[in-house]
C-alpha cells in the first residue's frame, strides 16, 4: 500500500520541534547582536579618533575629542565642535573624558574609553603616542 502524505499530527509534531529549536536559539542570537553592535560602535569611535589624530597632523592644530554618556564631540582648537550620538543602547562608562591630539600626532593624556551595552564592555585605548586600538 502506498502512503499518500503526512497526517496532521505528524506535521504538528515537526512544526513543534522546529519552533522549539528556533526559540532555544533566540537568546544566543540576541547576545550575538548586542556584542556585534557594541564592537561596531567601538570600531567606529576608534576610527574617528584616528581621523582626529590625522586631522591634527595635517592641519597643524590641536584636535580634542570629548565623550559623555551617549555622545561625543570633535573640536579643532580654532573651531566649533562637531557632535555625534552613539548607537541606541550603547554608552560611555565613567565620567566625561577627553583626549587632545597635538599637531605631531601625540595624545594627551593617554586614555581608555569604555563603551557599554547591557552587561558587555569594550575598551578603546589611546596611547600617549597617539595609537588607537579596540580591546574586547
Amino acid at each position: 500500500m502506498r502512503h499518500q502524505g503526512h497526517s496532521l499530527i505528524e506535521l504538528l509534531v515537526v512544526l513543534g520541534i522546529v519552533l522549539v529549536v528556533c526559540f532555544s536559539g533566540a537568546p544566543a542570537i540576541l547576545s550575538f547582536q548586542d556584542a556585534w553592535t557594541l564592537h561596531a560602535e567601538a570600531a567606529h569611535f576608534a576610527a574617528l579618533l584616528e581621523q582626529a589624530r590625522l586631522q591634527a597632523v595635517l592641519t597643524n592644530v590641536t584636535v580634542q575629542v570629548r565623550a559623555w554618556d551617549d555622545h561625543y564631540s570633535i573640536r579643532q582648537s580654532d573651531g566649533e565642535p562637531n557632535s555625534f550620538l552613539l548607537t541606541s543602547g550603547v554608552r560611555f562608562d565613567g565620567l566625561p573624558k577627553s583626549v587632545s591630539f597635538a599637531s605631531h600626532g601625540t595624545a594627551s593624556p593617554g586614555i581608555t574609553f569604555t563603551l557599554v551595552r547591557k552587561s558587555r564592555r569594550t575598551l578603546v585605548v589611546v596611547s600617549p603616542a597617539g595609537r588607537v586600538r579596540v580591546e574586547s
